[in-house]
């Protein structure tokens, strides 16, 4: 995997979630090890997803989400490792989360 495919599948997984959730979507942070820049080739692409929806349709969203990410899975042959989270959820717990403050250190953010 190249960091050209990386920047390919992350572009298009972007639009594809813009398109879907517009304003409600808060953000996409790439983290892990395509974010360090030290991925391997069968490396996955860690994405956080970030949303303004009530936290009851969290998980009809992750659904939604890995339509998307299947997709793209297929298309590109990777592996997209979404993980899609309140944003108010998200901002509550930062300070004690230490995934949260992993993804605050490393990730970069790509909408």
């Amino acid at each position: 995997m190249t960091e050209k495919k990386i920047r390919e599948v992350l572009d298009k997984f972007a639009e594809e979630a813009k398109k879907i959730y517009g304003t409600k979507l808060e953000s996409l942070i790439l983290y892990g090890s395509c974010a360090r820049g030290d991925f391997e080739n069968d490396s996955d692409i860690d994405i956080l997803i970030l949303l303004n929806v009530p936290l009851e349709s969290i998980n009809s969203e992750r659904k939604r989400i890995l339509d998307i990410s299947d997709k793209l899975d297929l298309e590109y042959d990777v592996v997209l490792a979404p993980v899609v989270q309140n944003y108010e959820l998200y901002q509550k717990y930062i300070s004690v989360s230490v995934f949260y403050q992993n993804v605050e250190r490393e990730g970069v953010k790509i909408a």
